[in-house]
């Protein structure tokens, strides 16, 4: 849901950044309108995509987003979201002038610092989860990170640059990526890790600093008669459950 919700979000901010830019300059109180509008929907856009990401790698690193955290953010959008409503009235972070022409405000850098926060605080959620599920880690935060704040350093920086939403679109595109990428490494019935991501594994390690590693082989007992007596839909549900009972007792 996160990742669609961030897909959408960025779609919408490529569509609206140049129709927006387009409107600078243009005279009329309808343009003046559509200016104000369309700059504070790209800033809602950005903070939604910054939003959803955090969430995004929370739940794909850990499997939900904790009650506290999960607070926090909507906090921090809630706050900012507020500030935009605000900004209609009273410009902080961005106004349209007599000529129409978007201009930043003094407030623009606090919803920059939020976003590049929002950033950080994901890198922080994947490297902590990383540490706690040892080496069998396979998705790569930065394929997300790296473009993004490079499109924003550029876009601050030289106004007119519309740069920051398609950057944002290449992330994205790097995330399916490393989805699809992803599952090569795991049993698509059960989603424990599979034989290629041992090999993965042993191959990162030469021989003089190979960690101790156990290995254990089991049988489900009576597996063939539950193929044989409830079929094979029901057998797959047997695995499913025998999964979750090892990553319950043996941990990640």
């Amino acid at each position: 849901v996160y990742l669609i919700a961030m897909m959408v979000a960025t779609l919408l901010n490529c569509i609206g950044d140049p129709l927006v830019y387009s409107l600078d300059g243009m005279e009329g109180n309808l343009y003046r309108f559509l200016n104000y509008a369309g700059n504070t929907w790209l800033y809602v856009g950005t903070l939604a995509a910054s939003y959803t990401w955090v969430s995004f790698v929370e739940c794909h690193m850990n499997g939900s987003i904790p009650k506290k955290h999960s607070f926090v953010l909507k906090a921090v959008v809630f706050v900012c979201l507020i500030g935009l409503v605000v900004n209609l009235f009273y410009p902080m972070v961005f106004d349209v002038d007599d000529k129409n022409v978007y201009v930043r405000k003094s407030m623009y850098m606090g919803y920059l610092a939020v976003n590049y926060g929002l950033l950080v605080d994901a890198i922080v959620v994947y490297l902590k989860s990383k540490g706690r599920g040892g080496l069998i880690k396979y998705f790569p935060v930065w394929s997300f990170v790296i473009p993004v704040v490079i499109g924003s350093i550029v876009q601050s920086m030289y106004y007119g640059v519309s740069v920051s939403a398609v950057s944002m679109a290449i992330s994205v595109a790097g995330v399916l990526a490393s989805l699809q990428n992803e599952q090569i490494y795991k049993d698509s019935l059960t989603g424990l890790y599979n034989r290629t991501s041992l090999d993965h594994l042993l191959k990162r390690f030469s021989r003089k600093n190979m960690p101790l590693i156990t290995g254990v082989m089991l049988d489900l007992n009576g597996f063939k008669r539950i193929n044989d007596t409830y079929g094979h839909g029901v057998g797959d549900h047997a695995l499913v459950d025998a999964a979750e009972i090892l990553k319950r007792v043996i941990g990640k």
